[in-house]
């Protein structure tokens, strides 16, 4: 006999990704009060307009990266498995529930090939973070919580400045390249 259960796999529902986050998530605060829309001019001399194939939205390469900065989470292959399952996270990168997540070896590519030339990729990341300590929401002790005391997700200390962070990503890229050279 087949439990209850095994039709739940193969359930259909019509769900809005926006009702799944709740409203006291720290990805709602940082949404709310984050300016993101300053990057498209910042970035728009990297960007070619007849590429053949599309470009990774660079608000949303930001966005990752910030994820990961406040969830300590310090390797793009671990981020990119946690946006997979994590509705908060495809909600504020405006991923669909049934929509591919971005690969981590792109993520990587984009973030290191794009801006391989300049400074403007910390300039852009520190611009994000600034916001975010002037604002009063984070500061040494992670995520401040101007919602409810109960906070639905966890932020770590943050401890690393985001270069230290952007280096542990490509210590972790490295280390990623090695494992796979040496299987």
């Amino acid at each position: 006999m087949l439990s209850d259960n095994f039709y739940q796999e193969y359930e259909f529902d019509t769900v809005y990704v926006n009702e799944l986050v709740p409203e006291n998530h720290q990805v709602r605060l940082i949404d709310m009060t984050i300016d993101f829309e300053f990057i498209y001019g910042e970035v728009a001399h990297l960007y070619s307009k007849n590429n053949y194939r599309p470009a990774i939205d660079p608000v949303k390469l930001f966005k990752t990266l910030l994820l990961g900065y406040l969830f300590g989470i310090n390797s793009e292959r671990r981020l990119v498995e946690e946006i997979q399952a994590n509705i908060a996270y495809r909600w504020f990168l405006d991923i669909g529930l049934t929509e591919e997540v971005i690969h981590h070896s792109t993520l990587s590519h984009t973030r290191i090939q794009y801006f391989k030339d300049s400074d403007i990729y910390m300039t852009i990341f520190n611009n994000i973070v600034n916001q975010a300590l002037t604002r009063g929401l984070i500061g040494y002790k992670g995520l401040k919580s101007h919602t409810n005391k109960r906070n639905c997700c966890e932020i770590k200390d943050l401890q690393l400045t985001p270069s230290a962070y952007v280096q542990k990503l490509n210590d972790a890229m490295s280390k990623d390249k090695e494992e796979v050279l040496t299987f």
